[in-house]
């Protein structure tokens, strides 16, 4: 899964480097300032991303987590590709003065790996919401941790200057798409083999 998300995650906005149509960024968003310590929550998505493979004990809705994965990445990769956004000012925004030499560090890193393009929908915000959402449904007792991460995760892709608010509003939506998406084509019932 990992691998279908760099190569298409990169192939949209490195290699193709389709134009951008829009940019999703708002008032709100130059009104929200950078904080370079929300870097680091913001690097603990990707890790929180992965945990379902991990943690579910359940391996019906380890399969729907795989697949509601799937769809979110194929429908994020066609959006890039599609309706290009990019917010270079989100960048300007996020410099690294001030910040300490391991964060600073990190940021010259993930600014060098990662274009200020793919944007919209976030996956880093709809991915986190899909983990989160599989590990509540496993066990209750996430209920109020992976929703603190989640939130934490939504707040730090603004704050980091990733992303804008509305493509982590677009994020939160397409994470429950896909997953209502994968729950109705998985509840179909399939036809007889001869």
């Amino acid at each position: 899964m990992a691998g279908f998300w760099a190569l298409g995650y990169f192939a949209a906005g490195v290699w193709l480097h389709p134009a951008p149509i829009f940019n999703p960024s708002s008032a709100l968003d130059a009104a929200i300032p950078f904080a370079g310590l929300a870097l680091w929550p913001y690097l603990f998505g990707i890790v929180w991303m992965g945990m379902p493979a991990v943690l579910l004990q359940s391996p019906a809705l380890f399969r729907h987590t795989a697949y509601s994965y799937a769809l979110l990445i194929a429908f994020s990769i066609l959006c890039f590709v599609l309706v290009p956004a990019e917010a270079p000012q989100l960048r300007v925004q996020a410099g690294g003065a001030g910040l300490d030499p391991l964060t600073a560090l990190a940021l010259r890193h993930l600014h060098a790996i990662d274009p200020p393009r793919n944007l919209l929908p976030s996956l880093h915000v709809s991915l986190a919401a899909l983990a989160s959402g599989a590990l509540v449904r496993d066990d209750a007792r996430w209920r109020v941790p992976a929703t603190l991460v989640l939130a934490t995760i939504v707040a730090s892709v603004c704050l980091s200057k990733q992303h804008t608010v509305a493509d982590a509003a677009a994020g939160l939506l397409a994470a429950w798409w896909c997953d209502h998406l994968a729950r109705r084509l998985s509840s179909r019932p399939r036809p007889l083999a001869p």
